[in-house]
């Protein structure tokens, strides 16, 4: 009996590795690394607290977990606030659950994340698509640690 039962949990096994790395799943259409332009803004400013968006051109990591799920790494970006400069470490959304769009390209809907980068939380929402053809248009907001405002960023893929 033992023995019929580690050979199912085998057989499961090996089941469940291969369905999560089939190239036909949602999460490998969406698995792999973006060229983006970048915009980051500060959100809920009060009018007389001035900030200029960033601009830069990064690079977005998705990598499938398991066939309905990714982890996506967000840069690290540098901004000036007040006359100081404020760094946010590059940090992974894990576990964000992907849909198919069809012909459209694959989907990340309105998900909330939590996570820990350096001992403080990063609280936010990930909203984004993946066209067929490979580009990924993408909004991040979030909070990093005691931010007293949160940022808002925006990423469209670079275009030949």
């Amino acid at each position: 009996m033992k023995k019929l039962f580690l050979s199912c949990v085998a057989l499961l096994s090996i089941v469940l590795f291969s369905a999560c790395e089939s190239k036909d799943s949602v999460s490998a259409k969406a698995e792999g690394t973006y060229m983006t332009h970048r915009t980051t803004n500060m959100v809920n400013l009060p009018p007389y607290i001035p900030f200029t968006p960033v601009e830069d051109n990064v690079s977005v990591k998705i990598k499938a977990v398991n066939e309905l799920f990714v982890n996506l790494t967000i840069p690290t970006m540098t901004y000036v606030f007040n006359g100081q400069e404020m760094i946010i470490p590059d940090f992974t959304i894990s576990n964000i659950p992907v849909l198919d769009a069809g012909e459209e390209g694959v989907v990340i809907s309105n998900h909330s994340f939590t996570e820990d980068v350096n001992g403080k939380d990063v609280i936010g929402t990930i909203i984004a698509e993946i066209d067929e053809d490979g580009e990924l248009d993408m909004e991040v907001s979030f909070k990093y640690g005691n931010m007293p405002f949160g940022l808002k960023q925006e990423y469209e893929s670079l275009r030949d």
